[in-house]
């Protein structure tokens, strides 16, 4: 971990509307460590030096059972039924609750079995003064359009010319134009004259080996939307190897975010775009989106084997707030066997039942 000199104060978040900042302030009487993105403290436990990351977002005060073995046997472990939940909506195995002194203080602790990194909540981090909110107003409300003019003009462009790589061994096919209607025929070449002239398309005056066809779609503003039709094109199309980070990556570095925005980019069908849909970020964690909830309610027993698989690839998405998905669609998945014939029964129809059921509402414990 590489280890930066610790700033007199961290900017912890915004808070929009009353123009309030909060601000986040170590503190020099603890051994702090102050990486990139993370912080850690060293505290030391019944004797033994341990590290701790330090976790403004999380609500509870997380320690592995390894660690806690190094401390007894002043600390001992008792039950809990207590369920943890991470950030991006995965369950964290519990094996107990224990209390550990240090200093004046007893802190509270959830024993977790596996192996990551001992974890300090927000109350005890700012109960033991390793960390201090302040508050400050600001007056002055900033046009984001003034402080960054080059975002919001034209179209944008990639630095560099990018281009297409094509398979030579794939025949090159030349389409027919399609008809455009009348009415529509004066506002298209308006605007392709407008899209030559901010550099968006260039006139071919001369013979190519690939021509794809034109698509004009009327948008509910009036304006026309004039794209390509390359269904042709994309079979030849050499494509680059890049792995997409999962919501899982994405959600992992944003454990003390609270404001989120949804920027959308102009003209973005001219433009390469990522989303990640199907999640609901939010102060509290990730959630599933409630319009996909629905379309698990509303989605229609299967006839078929084919529809079993479309079942199951769809509610496969919701296998972090189904407790035992495994155990609860294996009637279901029973059916996809090559020596099972189909056949619709009480148990499958019991576990049709259960994955419709909103399971949403019933994991709001504590979210880390």
């Amino acid at each position: 971990m590489e280890h930066i000199k610790a700033p007199p104060e961290l900017v912890l978040t915004t808070v929009d509307g009353n123009l309030a900042e909060r601000w986040l302030e170590s503190s020099p009487k603890h051994d702090t460590e102050f990486g990139r993105d993370e912080v850690f403290v060293n505290l030391k436990l019944c004797q033994v030096s341990v590290k701790f990351k330090v976790d403004t977002g999380s609500q509870a005060n997380m320690i592995p059972l390894k660690t806690v073995q190094k401390l007894r046997p002043t600390v001992k472990v008792e039950k809990s039924k207590v369920t943890l939940t991470s950030y991006t909506g995965d369950k964290i195995p519990v094996a107990g609750r224990c209390v550990i002194p240090y200093k004046d203080s007893q802190l509270d602790f959830y024993v977790t079995d596996s192996t990551h990194t001992p974890l300090l909540g927000f109350r005890s981090s700012q109960d033991l003064k390793i960390i201090k909110v302040v508050l400050t107003t600001n007056t002055e409300r900033k046009d984001p359009v003034d402080m960054y003019p080059k975002l919001f003009e034209g179209l944008g462009c990639l630095k560099e010319s990018y281009k297409i790589q094509i398979d030579e061994s794939v025949t090159p096919v030349v389409n027919a134009p399609r008809n455009v209607p009348e009415a529509l025929r004066g506002r298209l070449k308006d605007a392709l004259s407008e899209m030559e002239r901010d550099g968006i398309i260039e006139k071919v005056d001369q013979p190519t080996d690939w021509v794809s066809s034109l698509v004009v779609v009327e948008k509910p503003s009036g304006k026309l939307r004039v794209c390509l039709d390359p269904r042709n094109l994309k079979v030849a199309i050499k494509r680059e190897h890049y792995q997409l980070p999962t919501i899982e990556d994405i959600v992992s570095r944003m454990s003390n975010a609270k404001y989120f925005s949804k920027l959308d980019a102009n003209y973005g069908y001219w433009q390469t775009e990522v989303s990640y849909v199907g999640h609901r970020l939010t102060q509290q964690g990730v959630h599933p989106d409630p319009s996909k909830i629905e379309a698990v309610k509303d989605m229609p027993q299967p006839i078929d084997k084919k529809g079993v698989e479309r079942l199951l690839g769809f509610v496969n998405y919701l296998s972090k707030v189904i407790p035992n998905m495994s155990t609860v669609t294996e009637p279901i998945r029973r059916l996809l066997k090559s020596d099972v014939e189909f056949e619709w029964t009480k148990p499958q129809e019991e576990a049709f039942k259960e994955i419709k059921k909103d399971h949403h509402q019933e994991t709001g414990t504590e979210v880390l």
